[in-house]
């Protein structure tokens, strides 16, 4: 399987299970994982149910960008901007 998930900042594949060896970068984990992000994400879809595997890679294509720059490790967390009072 090619398609890649969002992981600290970048596309990766999933790793092998530690215990058994086993491949866990397959189709059913890794869009399990798709499919949650962008229903988190995409609050208007339609049924999610009835979405084809092209459509879920679309809707996760365009929260890809995202998604890497929110994972980045290496990334500088925005603090949150104090408004100013209010004179009267």
């Amino acid at each position: 399987m090619r398609t890649t998930l969002v992981r600290r900042g970048a596309d990766e594949r999933l790793p092998p299970d530690q215990q058994t060896g086993r491949q866990r970068h397959v189709l059913p984990v890794v869009y399990r994982e798709m499919m949650l992000q962008i229903c988190a994400d995409y609050h208007s879809l339609p049924d999610p149910l009835s979405l084809t595997m092209s459509q879920i890679r679309f809707f996760y294509d365009g929260l890809r960008p995202t998604l890497q720059k929110h994972t980045d490790p290496n990334s500088k967390p925005r603090t949150p901007r104090v408004p100013k009072p209010r004179r009267r």
